[in-house]
């Protein structure tokens, strides 16, 4: 018999070692190149990382996109605007205790997948249109510990504000 039936959480299970796997590998800079040419691979795991199902899967989806974010062309990708809106949602989630499960220093990946993400020409279109929340996040990662997250939330700052479009009015937000 070719086809056997197996459970959902057996899927799930075999789902997360598959992506733990693909996460190993995304650490490996050789790998990285492979990788990104993969290009439903990516999707799917922007994907999963946007749905926000699973703590685990949602763990090794931003490990694996935070490796490969400075190769992510947003335009290119299926699901651009979600995937960013998904890392300030995962970031600000973290920072106020409502995704249990997930490391504090999840807040430090999103901030930094965010950096390496205007890293790539383009991407920054992507940023410009930011929530007010958004904003607020960067600015108050300005203050934390961790000095590598600082310095990217200020690059990023600095990335979206030296932009032409809504210039003024994103400045004013960010001062405010």
């Amino acid at each position: 018999m070719l086809h056997q039936e197996v459970s959902e959480l057996t899927l799930i299970n075999h789902l997360q070692t598959i992506l733990l796997i693909l996460r190993n590998l995304s650490f490996v800079k050789q790998n990285e190149h492979h990788l990104i040419k993969c290009y439903k691979t990516v999707d799917i795991i922007i994907s999963l990382f946007v749905d926000l199902a699973d703590r685990e899967l949602t763990t090794n989806c931003l490990d694996i996109i935070t490796n490969l974010a400075k190769h992510i062309i947003l335009s290119e990708v299926a699901y651009g605007c979600e995937l960013v809106d998904a890392l300030f949602t995962v970031a600000q989630a973290v920072s106020v205790g409502h995704m249990p499960g997930m490391q504090a220093d999840a807040v430090d990946l999103c901030i930094e997948c965010l950096r390496r993400l205007t890293l790539t020409g383009g991407n920054e279109i992507y940023l410009e249109n930011l929530r007010d929340a958004d904003i607020e996040l960067l600015v108050n990662c300005l203050v934390i510990s961790n000095l590598e997250t600082r310095e990217a939330s200020l690059e990023i700052l600095c990335t979206i504000s030296d932009k032409e479009t809504n210039n003024a009015t994103l400045k004013l937000r960010i001062a405010s």
